[in-house]
């Protein structure tokens, strides 16, 4: 039977991989891809822009809010869609180093979640800036903003840990989910508000967690109000719902991972 010293000594044991694993992607990605960080804050510009100019100008949308508004929804939806996908990637692609060191597979998507976060902090900081130039400046609301930012991340590696196992077993997945994904694109109201959507499908369109982040964070950065804390904490349950299935699976099939991917 394991002591409380042993698994603590292992708690920290894996802490440390975690930190340097990412770390070290991290410092890899920006030697790799030269426009590394940079193309991760000109891409959502790029996007925002486009879609300002056929929601905004085209139909009479315009203003500073209409852009903030634009660049929030991409922003936050792409650190979930980038973290999410690498994440679920994470097993499939350490294939050698899987069958060399022994640890718990979980950290593999974790690393891949964690370098995507630590980018879009960076960006997201840009953001508040840009927030701050449009009229939107750093009011009391601005407490609440952790709140969103670890629920986010918290809902990215809950979903990224068992579908990172479960692409392990079975790749094609991959596919089915990128098409899902393209389409909550178009449906997580990253150019649109909520109250556009019809009263007897909001319910429907909120539990869309990434809807109910995008809503959370506009209500902080534009209107200067407390996201909703009940919509937070339904995310909340998404991203430890997500967390429980992975570990639990990951320590079941941990000996059969290593073994599909493989094949």
């Amino acid at each position: 039977m394991t002591s409380p010293i042993d698994r603590e000594s292992e708690l920290l044991r894996q802490v440390h991989i975690l930190y340097y694993r990412t770390k070290a992607q991290i410092k890899a990605e920006s030697q790799n891809n030269y426009l590394g960080y940079l193309w991760f804050l000109l891409e959502p510009i790029l996007t925002t822009a486009v879609l300002y100019f056929v929601f905004g100008f085209l139909l009479g949308n315009r203003g500073p809010e209409a852009v903030l508004f634009i660049l929030v929804g991409i922003l936050v939806w792409q650190w979930f869609s980038i973290g999410f996908t690498s994440g679920m990637a994470g097993i499939r692609e350490k294939l050698t180093l899987l069958q060399s060191v022994r640890v718990p597979k979980y950290l593999f998507p974790l690393v891949n979640v964690l370098a995507a976060s630590w980018k879009f902090i960076w960006v997201f900081l840009v953001l508040i800036l840009l927030a701050n130039g449009l009229g939107f400046f750093v009011n009391p609301s601005y407490f609440w903003l952790p709140l969103p930012l670890l629920v986010t991340l918290l809902l990215i590696a809950g979903l990224a840990i068992p579908f990172s196992i479960a692409v392990a077993f079975m790749p094609d997945l991959t596919t089915f989910v990128n098409s899902i994904l393209r389409l909550l694109f178009f449906l997580s109201g990253i150019f649109f508000t909520v109250e556009v959507v019809p009263p007897h499908l909001r319910d429907w369109f909120l539990a869309n967690p990434i809807a109910s982040l995008m809503t959370a964070f506009r209500a902080i950065l534009i209107d200067g109000q407390r996201p909703d804390l009940l919509s937070l904490g339904y995310c909340s349950l998404w991203g430890l719902g997500g967390l429980a299935v992975g570990l639990v699976w990951n320590r079941l099939a941990e000996g059969k991972i290593v073994k599909s991917v493989s094949q």
